[in-house]
């Protein structure tokens, strides 16, 4: 057991890279788990959440098939989470993109495993802190508003800034992996 987690591709990477990979994973678990405590897992939102997911994986079936073909494979697998992250709590946020690289594993066996995990843990943790921000922000906005702040107007720019959000965080997680296992790689091309 040991001797097989001691041949894992991810005790390769360079330096810093591993101890680095292995911690993102890690705060994605944890964040499960502190969400998981808060998250409300009533019918109407595993209904949502289902009917996201299945979203999700008829997605990722869909893009496997066109590429397959020879098509033009255009990477809209994960359109389905920021809805996710605004019509459910944080928890939810977390885990479906575990479910979405989860099947693209199965389906496609050809890319590294751990890479697929971090990739995971670092869209699951971007879309947790755009889950965090879009609710914790809509709680303070307020509710009665008219005029020129719609509710509508507020709804729309807390999306907006949600996504950025999400864009920025998964970026930077993933950039800094990018570089740390290729230190020539232009990552602003």
């Amino acid at each position: 057991q040991l001797r097989a987690i001691r041949s894992w591709a991810v005790w390769s990477l360079p330096g810093w890279l591993t101890p680095y990979v292995v911690g993102i994973i890690l705060a994605e678990l944890a964040a499960i788990g502190i969400a998981a405590r808060a998250a409300s897992f009533s019918e109407h939102n595993l209904a949502v959440f289902c009917l996201l997911l299945g979203c999700t994986a008829a997605a990722v079936e869909l893009s496997m098939k066109a590429a397959a073909q020879g098509g033009v494979s255009t990477d809209v697998q994960g359109v389905w989470e920021l809805p996710v992250a605004i019509l459910l709590p944080p928890f939810y946020a977390l885990v479906v993109p575990i479910a979405r690289v989860s099947l693209t594993q199965i389906r496609d066996r050809r890319g590294t495993v751990y890479r697929r995990v971090f990739t995971a843990a670092a869209v699951g943790l971007s879309y947790g802190a755009a889950s965090v921000v879009f609710h914790t922000l809509s709680r303070l906005a307020p509710h009665d508003s008219s005029g020129v702040l719609s509710r509508g107007m507020v709804w729309v720019a807390l999306v907006i800034l949600s996504a950025v959000v999400k864009w920025f965080m998964n970026n930077a997680l993933v950039m800094v992996a990018v570089k740390g296992s290729d230190r020539t790689a232009d990552v602003w091309a």
